[in-house]
């Protein structure tokens, strides 16, 4: 089951698994999430390319470890651009990924209630 932004199998999954841990797992990547954001701002602030591909790629790891989909989709974009130096077309792309990252900490705040 996906809802476009999350696949929620992968949540399921998880919660299963990490039992009362989840929650602290959710907080553990919304924080973390929320760094390597302010990461990506810099590295384009700096105009430093591999900076952004290396905060893409593991962004799009662990999001993709949470089943976050149009993310991580996203953020392959983002490191691929980062890696081929196309910093102007993965600055675009940095709205996007804030946006998508709102859906994704909203529903994975809601999970982690659960």
């Amino acid at each position: 089951m996906t809802d476009n932004h999350i696949d929620m199998s992968v949540l399921q999954e998880l919660k299963g698994v990490m039992e009362d841990e989840f929650s602290l797992l959710i907080n553990t990547y919304l924080s973390d999430a929320e760094l390597r954001i302010d990461a990506l701002k810099k590295a384009f602030k700096d105009k430093k390319a591999e900076a952004v591909c290396r905060t893409a790629h593991s962004f799009k790891g662990s999001s993709s470890n949470l089943g976050a989909v149009e993310l991580v989709e996203l953020l392959r974009k983002m490191e691929d651009c980062g890696r081929e130096k196309k910093l102007d077309e993965a600055e675009g792309l940095l709205a996007e990924v804030q946006r998508e990252y709102g859906y994704v900490k909203a529903a994975m705040t809601q999970w982690s209630s659960r």
